[in-house]
């Protein structure tokens, strides 16, 4: 007797198999909603790309200078979600472009250019493109000022000034974020340890700190 009492204490610690069905079970439906909130929220996304994408072509004759940055805008959001860039936004952008007062092109990179910004003070205009580089040009001549060798890998299509105007960052496809002298192309940081792409980079208020996602 005390054996068979024994052999049914260890066969009650094992669990039921409906336990083990249930807790598959559970994990499936986790990410069986995970992959709908992802689907979801794509699709929030591309709606909201052809909306800006809309609102570029209405404002093509009443504010051209406006129907560029919804343009861009859209252009920009598409990479948030990992997607090639959506017709309806191309579209936009190449008619925007077109109505609007151009003063200046600025001629010299290789490939696209993903992401052209002020400085500051408005006197250059710092660009990044797929060929791997980023430009600092002279925002009243559109004279090329230097060039800097962003990556060896990909892209460097995200850029931007520090509220002071001195630095520069770039990110690229190599994961790694960097900070230029924008005197001197000098490099003075690398920032590592992205998983990944840079889509994003930005100065604080203050330029004490860098943001890159």
């Amino acid at each position: 007797m005390a054996i068979i009492g024994a052999c049914c204490g260890i066969l009650g610690t094992k669990p039921p198999r409906s336990s083990s069905r249930n807790a598959q079970q559970a994990l499936n439906a986790q990410s069986i909603a995970q992959a709908e909130r992802n689907i979801a929220q794509q699709q929030e996304l591309i709606a909201s790309v052809r909306e800006l994408s809309s609102e570029a072509n209405i404002n093509l004759d009443i504010d051209p200078e406006l129907s560029i940055l919804l343009a861009l805008q859209a252009v920009n959001k598409t990479y948030t979600i990992g997607q090639p860039v959506l017709p309806e936004a191309e579209d936009a952008l190449h008619r925007a472009v077109q109505t609007s007062r151009l003063e200046l092109t600025l001629n010299g990179h290789t490939d696209i250019v993903w992401k052209a910004v002020f400085s500051p003070d408005g006197k250059l205009i710092a660009s990044g493109s797929q060929d791997g580089t980023a430009k600092i040009w002279d925002a009243i001549t559109g004279k090329e000022l230097f060039t800097i060798k962003a990556t060896t890998e990909g892209d460097a299509g995200n850029v931007d000034f520090s509220p002071n105007g001195k630095l520069l960052a770039t990110g690229s496809d190599d994961k790694i974020a960097r900070i230029w002298d924008v005197a001197t192309g000098k490099e003075l940081l690398a920032l590592q340890g992205h998983l990944d792409w840079i889509s994003h980079v930005a100065f604080s208020p203050d330029g004490n700190r860098s943001h890159c996602q």
